[in-house]
């Protein structure tokens, strides 16, 4: 009988390809390895960070779901998980996203069947795990929905549909609550819909009735848990046309909705920012335009893009930022502004605070606007292509040494931006960029204070080693200091990117704290077979996880079977496993799905050589699954990941 040998291989201290964050502003973090052509980016409550993208796929696009801890560490492996076999057709449409209470997000976009784009909503856990089913449900015909998880756990979705918009809600559990989807429309056609939501389980539609081809005018209509408009008419937010084919910065609070949007002012030339704030009944406290931005008089009169705003709720203020240009807009700079949430006075004077002033070195602000320590936070780009954040105080003055902090120092163009909310003292930063041959998504975090990156473990790990022997493999880490620390969880991998705990160690230190050398060690005692990536779970007391950089040891001892491909994938009905094994054995595949539910175990015989076994998929969900081959002496081999669609 042949026997393969291959040499031990041991790397000490290595970082994968889902690494944390960088300091290294010129690589930062690709989220995924897959080509992104749009991306929509969506915060948690306790720090991760979504990222939908759509991936281009030959000559079609399919949307693909990230989530990044707040380490930087990516929880769905190297290329996520795909929200949907169903393909949008030849182009990418406007897509939306939000979490619930729980953290899952629901994924508003379309796909294209029989030359027709209609409407899907998905939810999908932090895990992985899709709730509604791996198709989705289908609401109707019609493309850029928007959705909001309500206050009672359903969701709102609304979606253009030529020129009417059409809304729908969906319970909790993924029910569809009426039977056929409800309307707006208006003799000129409305557009662009945009879900927020309000107490009591109720909604607001933020909308764009159109005026022309490049015009249209901000109106807003309450609805309830019925879906029957609240207000005997829509509420018309302003008496200036804006553009429309563009989302605006739209919150709210309770029962109150905040946009910020520009306009062109009737006889004005130019641009103007505003503010609109809406009350629970229809009421327009702030003016029927909101309150302005800025008000310059004089030969001096810049325009204004893009007002995005943010909430202090502590102190009952709106924060914006707007970028300015000059007549030509050909040179770009920065301002901001904020208002008392009860008057809407502006409170950084008639002209707001520039930041940034009208230039060549043209800065423009991208991305959500944040809140840090009651002042804004924010992102934006130069005449470079360079990425920058900056923070201020609560009176729009510079609070980092340094201005600014570079995020993304390559000169490469970039777009599709999104910035998160402030938690765990940073926010997100997430773009599209070509680096090399093709657009992908990268991130980078910013800390309150101007810095980038951060320490891995709370528990300052300072070395993580493995060696192989007889085939057992032995871990060995140390940590400087601890903290708060419960212990470790052992997790190993046999494809680098979905991961098991094996085992847990226990805190040496006392009471979860220590400041001298401690040493840890454990063995595996029944490796994969193969390649074995290693990498280290600290759990603090309070349950949250922090994830050490990843060892790879790999068990190639005396071979005996291999599970090399799975094909077609993907697969509707049938898959064939490619085995190449070098003794006669009896073995069993199981197929997990994407949760580590074992839904699928079969029994076959090897012989010695190239084996094909055929595995009916045709009664599973559609979805990820995965399969695992276990050999008589239950070694493990590597796991082969499949799509059933």
């Amino acid at each position: 009988m042949q026997k393969i040998y291959l040499s031990l291989l041991l790397i000490c201290a290595v970082y994968y390809s889902n690494a944390q964050w960088s300091s290294n502003t010129s690589e930062n973090l690709k989220a995924n390895v897959m080509p992104s052509s749009d991306i929509v980016t969506v915060g948690t409550s306790d720090g991760r960070t979504y990222i939908v993208s759509y991936t281009p796929f030959e000559g079609s696009y399919y949307l693909r779901l990230q989530l990044l801890d707040d380490n930087g560490t990516k929880l769905l492996g190297d290329s996520g998980v795909l929200v949907s076999p169903k393909y949008s057709g030849t182009a990418t449409y406007v897509f939306t996203a939000c979490v619930d209470t729980s953290d899952n997000i629901i994924i508003g976009y379309q796909y294209q069947r029989g030359g027709i784009l209609r409407t899907v909503a998905s939810k999908i856990t932090p895990k992985g795990k899709f709730l509604w089913g791996a198709w989705g449900i289908e609401l109707g015909v019609g493309l850029s929905p928007s959705v909001a998880a309500l206050s009672n756990g359903d969701v709102a979705v609304a979606w253009s549909n030529d020129n009417l918009i059409n809304y729908q809600k969906l319970t909790a559990d993924g029910n569809i609550a009426w039977a056929t989807p409800k309307e707006i429309s208006s003799p000129s056609g409305v557009t662009r819909p945009q879900v927020v939501t309000l107490t009591d389980s109720s909604f607001g539609v933020v909308y764009q009735q159109k005026k022309g081809f490049f015009s249209s005018i901000l109106y807003e209509q309450r609805f309830d848990n019925n879906g029957d408009a609240m207000w005997t008419e829509p509420k018309k937010l302003t008496e200036y046309i804006t553009a429309v084919f563009h989302s605006y910065s739209v919150l709210s609070s309770g029962d109150i909705t905040y946009i910020g949007y520009y306009a062109n002012p009737a006889n004005q030339n130019n641009f103007v920012g505003y503010v609109q704030k809406v009350n629970g009944n229809g009421v327009l406290p702030w003016g029927l335009s909101g309150s302005s931005f800025a008000d310059y008089s004089g030969n001096f009169d810049p325009y204004f893009f893009d007002v995005n705003i943010a909430f202090d709720k502590a102190n009952d203020r709106v924060w914006a930022v707007s970028t300015m240009s000059d007549f030509n807009q050909f040179n770009y700079g920065i301002a901001v502004q904020k208002y008392d949430g009860a008057s809407g006075a502006k409170m950084l004077g008639d002209n707001g605070k520039t930041v940034f002033a009208i230039s060549p070195s043209s800065e423009r602000q991208v991305g959500d606007l944040s809140v840090c320590d009651n002042g804004p936070l924010f992102i934006f780009h130069d005449i470079t292509n360079k990425l920058y954040a900056t923070g201020l105080d609560t009176s729009g003055n510079f609070i980092w040494s340094g201005i600014k902090t570079e995020i993304g120092s390559t000169t490469n163009e970039k777009g599709r931006y999104g910035f998160t909310q402030v938690r765990h003292n940073q926010a997100v930063a997430v773009w599209q960029e070509n680096k090399d041959t093709e657009d992908f998504a990268y991130a980078q975090n910013i800390n309150c204070d101007g810095t980038t990156g951060g320490n891995i473990l709370p528990a300052s790990l300072t070395s993580f080693t493995g060696s192989l022997n007889n085939r057992i493999v032995t871990l060995a880490w140390q940590t400087r200091t601890e903290i708060n620390n419960k212990g470790f969880q052992v997790q190993r991998s046999a494809d680098g990117h979905n991961f098991s705990t094996i085992n847990f160690v226990s805190t040496k230190a006392s009471n979860g704290n220590s400041t001298g050398l401690i040493e840890y060690t454990i063995t595996d005692q029944k490796p994969f077979n193969g390649n074995n990536y290693y990498r280290l779970a600290q759990e603090d007391k309070d349950g949250k996880l922090n994830y050490s950089n990843i060892i790879i040891i790999k068990n190639n001892g005396t071979f005996s079977m291999r599970m090399n491909a799975v094909y077609p994938n993907p697969s509707h009905d049938i898959v064939n496993i490619y085995v190449e094994a070098v003794l006669t054995d009896n073995v069993n595949f199981i197929v997990t799905d994407a949760s580590g539910k074992i839904v699928k175990r079969i029994n076959a015989s090897l012989t010695n050589g190239n084996n094909n076994i055929q595995i009916s998929i045709g009664a599973l969900a559609a979805g990820n699954y995965f399969i695992k081959l276990i050999s008589k002496n239950s070694y493990e081999n590597s796991v082969q990941h499949f799509i059933k669609y």
